[in-house]
């Protein structure tokens, strides 16, 4: 039986180099998100998501995989109302100052055609984005 080797978390080492990272997190993230229709109904849609922290000097990098946590936490729910308490989890959750998400999708709405009035869905571009860098949300 041969004995079982550990490898080191090199992540939670301490890093001696002094830099700072402005921005580190997951970009072009496609995720099934729920925005609020003009009447305030549920309306499910697939966003492409950038999200990141700043990383202090003394942190080698952080885990990727707690982005996606904090976005499964709110089960996709990811609204201007939402912004700020998916911000305030991210900079918790990956021990930062400072935190960015930027949420982008189609959102279809129906229009009447301007001569024979016949309604069609038409797609508009979404994008809406946050930063948090400041203790008042916390």
């Amino acid at each position: 039986m041969s004995k079982k080797s550990t490898l080191p978390d090199i992540q939670a080492t301490p890093d001696t180099r002094g830099l700072a990272i402005d921005q580190v997190g997951v970009s072009d993230l496609r995720y099934p998100i729920q925005v609020l229709d003009q009447d305030g109904k549920p309306f499910p849609t697939v966003a492409k998501i950038a999200m990141s922290v700043y990383l202090p000097h003394h942190f080698k990098g952080t885990h990727m995989s707690r982005f996606l946590e904090v976005l499964s936490k709110h089960e996709g729910e990811v609204t201007m109302r939402t912004l700020p308490e998916i911000l305030h989890d991210l900079k918790k959750r990956l021990d930062a100052e400072e935190a960015h998400i930027e949420v982008a999708f189609t959102y279809f709405v129906t229009k009447k055609a301007p001569v024979s009035g016949a309604p069609a869905k038409v797609g508009c571009d979404v994008t809406f984005q946050g930063t948090s860098n400041g203790k008042e949300d916390d």
